[in-house]
């Protein structure tokens, strides 16, 4: 009997939760329109695909530990911050670095097509 109720439940709950999600699906395609909110699903699917990769299945790996008794609930939890904290910095140094270098392209870019522009070197003034 407990089990039906247990079923029962999980049925109910994520009814709910698939209803909620398309309910709000259904309220920022109208609101923002097509364009405006595939940028918001673009943003929030780059932002849950950035930490599901740095993430590497922690939750898993904890969980086992925590079962099979190997590590207590403070190592594990010590071990998790100093992970998010690692892979923060991981994330923020590799931004920074790709910044750096989409800065300099722009440059470069800029300043190839001053130099090879035909105007450039059709000035009457310049010999």
């Amino acid at each position: 009997m407990a089990l039906r109720n247990l079923i029962y439940q999980t049925i109910i709950w994520r009814g709910l939760y698939f209803l909620s999600v398309l309910v709000l699906n259904i309220m920022i395609a109208r609101y923002y329109e097509a364009s405006y909110s595939g940028i918001i699903y673009f943003v929030v699917n780059s932002y849950a695909l950035v930490v599901i990769a740095g993430s590497l299945s922690l939750e898993s790996g904890t969980s086992y530990f925590l079962a099979s008794g190997r590590a207590g609930p403070v190592e594990l939890g010590s071990f998790s911050l100093l992970w998010a904290i690692t892979v923060t910095a991981a994330i923020a140094v590799a931004l920074w670095l790709f910044s750096i270098l989409w800065l300099q392209s722009c440059i470069r870019a800029a300043a190839y097509s001053l130099i090879f522009s035909p105007h450039y070197f059709m000035q009457k003034d310049r010999f």
